[in-house]
Parts: C-alpha cells; sequence; structure tokens
C-alpha cells in the first residue's frame, strides 16, 4: 500500500508526501484537489476539513484566512473561503463558520477578524451590524449592550455618552429629553426633575427663577405665587413673607396696601371688623 513499481522491478517503492500510487500500482500520481496527503507511503489521499483547502499534489491543507469561513470539506482553493458578512467575524484562521458580534460591538465591514465596541451613546443588543443611539433620557458608556435611564434632575439627547445635569431655574422634561424653564410662581436652585413653589408670602415673577422673593409689608402673594398684591382695604400685613393679610379688628379700619390699622379716634365706635375708611367710625 502506498507504493509503486515499474516494470521489471525487484522492489516496490514509497509514493512521496502529495502522492499515491495510480490503479495498477505502477506509478504514483498527484492528490487532486480537495485532498492531500502528509507522509511517504500513502495509499490513499485524506479529504481536507471544513475551514481548510488545498490544491493539487499538496502535503497538507492551507488554512482559511481569518476574516473567513468555509463550511464544506474538500474545497479546492482559497475562493472557497468566504468573507465574513457584517456582523460577524472569525479571529484565527482555519474557521468553518463565522461568529456573531458580542452585544456591545459592531462590525459593518466585511471579511473582519474581531468586532468594534459600540461608541459611548450607543448599542447593540440583538448581534446586529452596527449599533443604535441611545434614545434621548438614557445614556450608554463604551461597548455597553444596553442604555440607562438618566436620575433624577438629568437628562440627555439622543445618542448621549453621559447625562447633564439641569440648571439651576430649570426641571426636566417627564421623559428628560432636555430641561425646561420653571413657570412664574415655582423656582429651582439646584438639579431638579421638577420646579418647587414658592413659600408662604413668597413669590417668583419671571419664568428660570433660582430663588423666590419675599413680599413685603402690606402685601401677600396671589393665589399662583407669580407676583405680590396690595392688602385689601380693611386688611393689613405688618411684615414682610406674610402669606394672608389679616383683618382689622372692631374699632379700626383700613386702606389699600397697609401694614397696620387705623383705630378711630376717641369719641367714635366701630363695631364690625374689616372695615375700609374713616366713615365706618
Amino acid at each position: 500500500a502506498g507504493q509503486f513499481a515499474t516494470a521489471g522491478s525487484s522492489s516496490c517503492i514509497d509514493c512521496q508526501a502529495g502522492l499515491k500510487p495510480n490503479g495498477d500500482q505502477s506509478d504514483c500520481m498527484l492528490c487532486a484537489a480537495g485532498l492531500h496527503s502528509s507522509v511517504a507511503g500513502m495509499h490513499t489521499c485524506n479529504q481536507c476539513s471544513v475551514g481548510h483547502y488545498s490544491l493539487q499534489g499538496a502535503t497538507m491543507c492551507s488554512t482559511c484566512p481569518a476574516g473567513t469561513a468555509n463550511p464544506l470539506a474538500g474545497q479546492v482553493n482559497v475562493v472557497a473561503c468566504i468573507d465574513c458578512e457584517t456582523g460577524k467575524y472569525t479571529p484565527v484562521p482555519g474557521h468553518s463558520a463565522c461568529v456573531l458580534c458580542e452585544e456591545g460591538k459592531q462590525q459593518m465591514t466585511q471579511g473582519q477578524v474581531a468586532c468594534d465596541e459600540c461608541p459611548a451613546g450607543m448599542l447593540n443588543t440583538s448581534h446586529h451590524s452596527n449599533c443604535s443611539f441611545c434614545p434621548a433620557g438614557q445614556y450608554s458608556e463604551i461597548g455597553s449592550s444596553s442604555c440607562t435611564d438618566c436620575s433624577d434632575g438629568q437628562f440627555s439627547f439622543v445618542g448621549s455618552g453621559s447625562c447633564t445635569a439641569t440648571t439651576p431655574g430649570f426641571r426636566t422634561l417627564a421623559d428628560q429629553s432636555d430641561q425646561s424653564k420653571c413657570i412664574v410662581g415655582r423656582f429651582s436652585d439646584a438639579a431638579a426633575s421638577v420646579c418647587s413653589s414658592c413659600g408662604d408670602g413668597h413669590v417668583s415673577t419671571v419664568i428660570g427663577s433660582q430663588t423666590c422673593t419675599a413680599c413685603l409689608a402690606g402685601s401677600q402673594p396671589n393665589a399662583s405665587r407669580s407676583e405680590c398684591v396690595l392688602c385689601v382695604p380693611g386688611k393689613y400685613a405688618a411684615d414682610d413673607a406674610t402669606h394672608d393679610c389679616a383683618q382689622c379688628g372692631a374699632g379700626h379700619y383700613s386702606l389699600e396696601g397697609a401694614t397696620a390699622c387705623v383705630a378711630c379716634q376717641a369719641g367714635s365706635a366701630n363695631a364690625l371688623a374689616g372695615q375700609v375708611n374713616v366713615s365706618a367710625c
């Protein structure tokens, strides 16, 4: 087996590697493409395995290069090694199939030996060839397979690698995709998801306020706390930051914006509270 002899020979001779005996063992013949024999004296040539190929007379099979794959045995040239499609790769030679990119990675070019990490602000969860942008209100770091919600008081735009703290005087939108100025009557003094209502006796008169202002004596906030209004006649506010003007008692009266009630003069009287001028005495 694996030998030949010519007519009149007194002994047989081994066929060299890459060869095998012909049908009547009168000579050696080259292994066909897709086959090989690695040592002398082989009776038959062996088929190249998947991920490999050979030309005629091969002593060993050649491996398909990294970045390619060959799923069939007995292939006859390098054309059988097919470039990996986008979203796949082979890191070393001799693969029978290309490997999907791991989550958080992408490969947009054919015939590659590795996948690239998704940039910050992007993700890949389904082994697609390319990463997709994180939606507004979320972010991701390099090589992420998921996006993370921004924390309270933060927002982000589409494709963000980090979230941004809300500016004082602003609040985040409900979906945390942007920030919006606080309306009058409200304020924020730090990164906030909502604007706070001004406290008792205080107002904010412009949008985007970072603080509220105390109403002066003789006035009180309106219902929306967007401005201070003078106490109506018959009421007063003795101090700054008064939430509700107080009613003048019996024997007293007040005009608009009063900081104190005026007592009826001696010799006159007023039995009713909340009187609005001296004629009530």
